[in-house]
């Protein structure tokens, strides 16, 4: 358990606890929840992951479903975007789950819990993930993280020097996301180049297999979900590059040829599009014209916040999947801004007057 995740479990508690999540989710009027999942992991599947906290254990997932049927209207992704973009009045209690990449498990662990409650779902493909063409680089490099033979690492990512220990599978993990935040400052044009030269020098075991949590699904089983009435496909490029740090012409090709593959695969042209990695630097202007000239009706971002009438179309925002019960219900009632608002207001009111 990090230290981010204890405060935030001792947060979401004390939130809880007094009553202001229960109040919040009475107050909520107007604006939606939108979760973020990756993958689903069932017990035991984890011992290859460097990087569990991108697949939520299948018995939580479970759970949150159950907990969600229970308290809230979880309400098509498609049908949100719609009215928020009409500026039609949302229903209270509104959450919208969503999950990116396209993982196997979405379809062998999550797919269940879904269908048992009844709860709609709109997946983010990237394309040449599915196509079994791509391997995402974040995976690559966690697989050669993983299986690396060398005990210590020292090598220049782009202008980040890194010296990391890989003597065992917790000095691995606690490496990896200081190693992917130095690939993401790269321009995608250096990804590959420097991706190389870091496998080469981890020196890694690689038969081919992958850890079951980090396969991806088929189009078969993406039309099975499709027919199945409950899940929805959005777009989330071809070979999931930081589109913010692309050329307009990459760009362009990851867009409009994500967009094409589902088309041609699911028969019909994807609205929804979601940014890889998804944060404020991660897209820009061009990015945003790019999924117009596409047409993609809107386009959700990793920046946390709640999704109301005004806000822009091509920046809909999203939460991170929650790690506990607590946090969930702290994140989808709103306790967390009402909180967070909270504190802001007594900042003000005791900051020194200027």
């Amino acid at each position: 358990m990090t230290a981010t995740f204890s405060r935030q479990q001792m947060t979401a508690t004390a939130l809880i606890g007094t009553g202001l999540a229960r109040r919040s989710r009475q107050k909520r009027v107007g604006d939606a929840c939108i979760l973020t999942f990756h993958g689903v992991c069932a017990s035991g599947e984890d011992a290859g992951l460097l990087d569990a906290s991108l697949h939520t254990p299948q018995k939580f997932f479970h759970e949150l479903c159950a907990h969600l049927a229970k308290n809230y209207r979880v309400l098509p992704l498609d049908v949100i975007s719609r009215m928020l973009t009409r500026n039609e009045p949302l229903p209270d209690r509104v959450v919208a789950l969503t999950f990116d990449d396209g993982y196997e498990s979405n379809y062998r662990l999550a797919y269940p819990a879904l269908r048992e409650f009844e709860l709609p779902a709109t997946i983010f493909l990237c394309t040449g993930f599915i196509d079994g063409t791509v391997q995402p680089w974040f995976t690559q490099l966690e697989v050669a993280m993983a299986r690396a033979t060398v005990r210590q690492i020292e090598i220049q990512i782009g202008a980040v020097p890194l010296r990391f220990s890989t003597a065992t599978q917790t000095e691995r993990a606690t490496a990896l996301p200081t190693v992917l935040r130095a690939f993401k400052q790269l321009p995608q044009s250096a990804v590959a180049e420097n991706l190389n030269r870091l496998v080469k020098a981890l020196q890694p075991v690689l038969d081919g297999n992958i850890p079951a949590p980090l396969r991806p699904m088929n189009w078969k089983q993406a039309r099975e979900l499709r027919d199945s009435g409950l899940i929805n496909f959005g777009a989330h490029t071809h070979t999931h590059p930081i589109l913010g740090r692309c050329t307009t012409e990459v760009a362009r090709h990851e867009i409009f040829h994500s967009r094409d593959r589902i088309s041609t695969e699911l028969g019909a042209a994807p609205a929804l599009f979601a940014y890889p990695n998804g944060h404020a630097y991660d897209y820009n202007a061009d990015t945003k014209h790019l999924l117009q000239e596409a047409g993609f009706r809107a386009a959700f971002t990793m920046i946390p916040g709640r999704a109301l009438p005004d806000t822009d179309p091509c920046e809909l925002p999203r939460y991170g999947s929650p790690e506990s019960l607590q946090q969930a219900e702290a994140t989808v009632s709103g306790a967390f801004e009402t909180f967070k608002a909270w504190r802001q207001r007594m900042r003000r009111a005791f900051s020194p007057s200027m």
